[in-house]
């Protein structure tokens, strides 16, 4: 006996090419959510990160050595907290005048200690207290 008449007849019938369907469905998907998630977590900011409290380098080794699971963790997780720091602080930076039009676009300038994203306004980094050198 071999493995052609064992599955050929699952395969033949229309179990077997739904099966096959369903399997390469899920293949898809899970593919397209996994490049997703990389992407997404290579191209945000690294302040973006600091500010959710995470870290941009796990996440991207997380996604390339354990793809499916990681993947969606942090689409589901991670990165609704990443979108909620983005947008947190363009709506505050924006709205002071902070350098960006219309709240939109990268902040203006960035702590030298901490690395976190400052106004030009402010004197001090929001994150760490460092004084922050005003600009000509």
């Amino acid at each position: 006996m071999s493995i052609a008449d064992v599955v050929g007849p699952v395969v033949g019938s229309g179990i077997g090419i739904l099966l096959i369907l369903m399997v390469l469905a899920v293949s898809v998907g899970g593919f397209i959510l996994w490049l997703w998630a990389l992407i997404d977590s290579i191209t945000r900011p690294d302040w973006a990160y600091q500010r959710a409290g995470s870290n941009k380098v796990l996440w991207i080794l997380l996604n390339i050595l354990v793809p499916f699971p990681c993947s969606l963790i942090y689409l589901f997780a991670v990165r609704g907290g990443l979108r909620d720091a983005q947008s947190t602080f363009y709506t505050s930076v924006g709205s002071s005048g902070g350098g960006m039009v219309g709240g939109f676009g990268p902040p203006a300038r960035f702590c030298g200690r901490c690395g976190w994203p400052v106004s030009p306004s402010n004197a001090f980094c929001g994150n760490c207290g460092q004084a922050i050198a005003q600009l000509p």
